[in-house]
């Protein structure tokens, strides 16, 4: 369990050497950007909460430590006030979007993994929760799906399924999918799927 938590720690850091690199920040830009990227870390999904709707809602650190999903932060856009207070701001919000792309393309395919051949790795099923790896996420924000319908090839490895994601059906490759919840609870909620992980 220790090897997640590092792994996790490992990609914060990244993101971060890379967003601020060179970068002259005041104390205030930084405290309000670092507000926000804790933000963010805490507000991955760890497993789903079933919603009245159908669609999996996330259950985040953010709940367990707010009990709710996202902290009431400043809103992105700020108007009138110091000219200066507007650059700052808009600095800090720069560099939290940063972050939020930087981290998230390390952090998911991470989950995903690709250790192929060393063993054979579970299958999506009808009724997993998943997250959708998505190029343009807003920061902060998870798509989260339940799975419809595989659709596996002749080896019988799931390559694509279709996904029903906020009241819309998607149709998506494995390698986008990062399993959350299984259906049939066989698979702890925190271990997830190897995605593309093919004994060829």
């Amino acid at each position: 369990m220790g090897g997640v938590w590092e792994a996790l720690i490992r990609s914060v850091k990244r993101a971060l050497n890379v967003v601020l690199q060179r970068q002259a920040l005041t104390d205030e830009i930084l405290l309000t950007a670092m507000a926000h990227v804790e933000c963010i870390i805490n507000g991955r999904p760890l497993t789903h909460v079933p919603s009245e709707s159908g669609d999996p809602q996330a259950l985040t650190p953010n709940h367990l430590l707010m009990g709710r999903a996202v902290p009431d932060l400043a809103p992105e856009i700020i108007t009138g006030g110091e000219v200066s207070l507007k650059k700052r701001w808009r600095h800090a919000q720069f560099l939290a979007n940063q972050f939020w792309k930087r981290w998230v393309k390390e952090y998911l395919p991470a989950l995903i993994g690709r250790k192929k051949w060393f063993r054979p790795q579970r299958n999506f099923m009808n009724g997993d929760v998943v997250i959708i790896m998505e190029p343009d996420m807003p920061r902060g924000r998870w798509s989260l799906g339940r799975i419809l319908e595989v659709f596996p090839r002749n080896d019988g490895v799931v390559r694509s399924a279709l996904v029903r994601a906020n009241g819309t059906t998607i149709h998506r490759p494995a390698t986008k999918l990062c399993l959350l919840k299984s259906a049939d609870d066989d698979v702890d909620s925190l271990s997830v799927h190897r995605a593309g992980d093919v004994a060829d």
